[in-house]
């Protein structure tokens, strides 16, 4: 999602400000009209022009220096073990063990194990 500029947005909320309908102002610059709703908002409260410096991203809550010593001193746990003692969802020390350390993911034996096709026995046999 790109950033729209001071100039866009001045000439929007003029335009809207003129008599000219929410929808019309919509359709002219090409906007959603949830963006018009926050400027006309913003307008109003002279925090038109203050544009926040765009997000990338989050800030994680999990020291990566200190998951690697752990993950390396404990490779027997599970995510969602290790995810209990930082504190976070498995979900999040598996993307971030995986993506930024380069871990890959503990097999379940159940998965990983061959199936074999048994015969079964027969126990009404006589």
């Amino acid at each position: 999602m790109s950033r729209h500029s001071n100039d866009l947005r001045k000439r929007a909320v003029a335009f809207f400000k003129s008599n000219k309908t929410k929808s019309e102002t919509i359709k002219t610059f090409q906007i959603a009209r949830q963006t018009l709703y926050d400027w006309i908002e913003l307008e109003k409260q002279n925090k038109l022009f203050d544009i926040l410096p765009k997000k990338n991203g989050f800030k994680s809550s999990v020291d990566l220096a200190e998951l690697k010593k752990y993950i390396d001193e404990n490779p027997d746990k599970y995510y969602h073990e290790i995810a209990l003692k930082f504190g976070v969802k498995k979900s999040q020390i598996q993307r971030i063990a995986t993506q930024k350390l380069g871990y890959t993911s503990k097999k379940n034996k159940q998965f990983t194990e061959k199936q074999t096709n048994k015969p079964k026995k027969n126990l009404n046999k006589q």
